[in-house]
């Protein structure tokens, strides 16, 4: 199941880093011809080109592509030709003109819970070779109007890692997609962060002086914020039913 995963898991780029629309910027590829890319990480979940990502990594545009070498280290360039896209949940359902090995998305969510073993996968950094990596489910966090649930992985999540595959360990069922990391400088997602699993003393400081005293919180974060992880990762649900609702909308022209 797992090498299933990293044949379904791709490099995609997106818009060139001076052409970004909002303050996010994942990660860098620079190309063979000296162009700097927005990089992050996309899984695909149906054999007949469909893949989910992150919807900042690619901004709500469908100026993407997906990238793999060829043995002389070249470029294969395969676009993005349709997009749907949430931007209040993160997420990105992309269609490229390609056959692909796809995960085994989880049908049922509510067996989902914390203590879970997890695994997830991604373009880290600025590397452009795929990672695994490990972590645990710390918490969920149901979502209403019928969405699936976001979650909380113990784990460090880098970035280029934004929409990467999670998958449960023992099944290989992949449960969702990386949306974002907890760090001192993103706390006010307050509500997604508990202290008392912060990775060390210092950001757990950070987090209780966040409850009383502004001031010194603020000059805190600004200053220690910026790279200090807390060793929490924000997970965005994917199930199979919910995948196949937003396809078929798409496909017949009923989405919003």
């Amino acid at each position: 199941n797992i090498e299933i995963i990293s044949y379904s898991t791709h490099l995609i780029i997106s818009l060139p880093i001076n052409d970004l629309i909002s303050e996010y910027t994942q990660d860098i590829y620079t190309d063979q011809n000296g162009l700097d890319w927005n990089k992050g990480t996309a899984f695909a979940v149906r054999e007949d080109g469909w893949l989910i990502t992150a919807n900042h990594v690619l901004q709500d545009t469908n100026q993407g592509f997906l990238l793999e070498f060829d043995e002389n280290n070249s470029e294969i360039r395969t676009p993005i030709v349709d997009i749907i896209f949430n931007s209040d949940w993160d997420f990105a359902i992309v269609k490229v003109d390609k056959n692909l090995s796809a995960v085994n998305l989880i049908i049922d969510e509510t067996k989902i819970k914390p203590g879970m073993s997890v695994g997830f996968m991604g373009f880290p950094r600025n590397e452009i070779t795929l990672f695994t990596h490990e972590g645990v489910i710390s918490r969920v966090l149901s979502l209403e109007n019928g969405l699936p649930p976001t979650y909380n992985i113990h784990a460090f999540v880098n970035s280029g890692q934004s929409g990467g595959p999670v998958f449960i360990k023992e099944t290989g069922e992949v449960i969702g997609f990386i949306s974002a990391r907890a760090k001192a400088s993103n706390l006010p997602q307050k509500e997604l962060i508990d202290p008392s699993i912060a990775e060390n003393d210092l950001i757990r400081l950070i987090l209780e002086l966040k409850r009383g005293q502004d001031e010194i919180y603020n000059i805190l974060s600004k200053e220690l914020g910026k790279t200090s992880q807390m060793g929490i990762g924000i997970i965005v649900g994917m199930n199979q039913p919910t995948l196949n609702d937003f396809i078929y909308k798409f496909e017949n022209q009923n989405i919003n």
